[in-house]
């Protein structure tokens, strides 16, 4: 749990400047494992925006990036 908690943590930092929904709880997806999420909402005719692709980038590897996801948190 504290490491989502420090997930959650690099993703409000990381994107503190951006239209950032959540993080939100951690959900429970197999065998007790949490996954933290959230969702970053930008304007779509502003992308690709090279300044978030760098900071997608630096998120550590373990973090999943969804595009254009098919279900909205």
């Amino acid at each position: 749990e504290s490491q989502c908690k420090d997930t959650a943590d690099h993703i409000a930092k990381t994107f503190a400047h951006r239209d950032l929904v959540g993080p939100l709880p951690p959900e429970i997806i197999d065998r007790g494992r949490l996954e933290q999420r959230a969702t970053l909402r930008i304007n779509p005719h502003s992308w690709p925006d090279e300044v978030l692709l760098q900071e997608l980038d630096s998120l550590p590897r373990d973090i999943r990036v969804i595009v254009d996801p098919e279900d909205i948190v």
